[in-house]
């Protein structure tokens, strides 16, 4: 396999962590939107009722739903994953350090495998 193809596969994965990204991307922002309105429904319920009708029992609900939580943690760990690679290996390619592409690729992997998924474990377990 010559680099010239070996960077074309990389660039085909790029195109993956693209739509990788971009499909992550509504979810995590209903998420974070959902997140942040049920903490503010936390902190100051009679403000939160009166514009979105979010009291302070829905807040406690929402913001501590272990579904809503993992999806969350999940979601924004895919999403960075994919898009700090789609931003990475493209100028590697294009620089000619295709090698240093596919170490960046198995680097950043392995530290989102094994360096984050513990968070995952740790909402599960709540």
């Amino acid at each position: 396999m010559s680099p010239d193809d070996a960077g074309e596969g990389l660039l085909k994965l790029v195109y993956v962590l693209r739509y990788v990204a971009t499909l992550t991307a509504p979810p995590l922002l209903v998420l974070t939107i959902s997140m942040i309105l049920s903490g503010y429904a936390l902190t100051a319920p009679q403000t939160m009722s009166k514009f979105f009708g979010i009291g302070y029992g829905e807040g406690v609900v929402v913001h501590s739903a272990p579904l809503i939580r993992f999806g969350f943690v999940a979601l924004a760990l895919l999403h960075g994953w994919a898009g700090t690679l789609m931003l990475i290996l493209p100028r590697l390619i294009r620089a000619g350090r295709v090698m240093l592409a596919y170490v960046v690729l198995t680097v950043l992997s392995f530290a989102a495998l094994y360096l984050l998924t513990p968070l995952l474990l740790v909402e599960l377990s709540r």
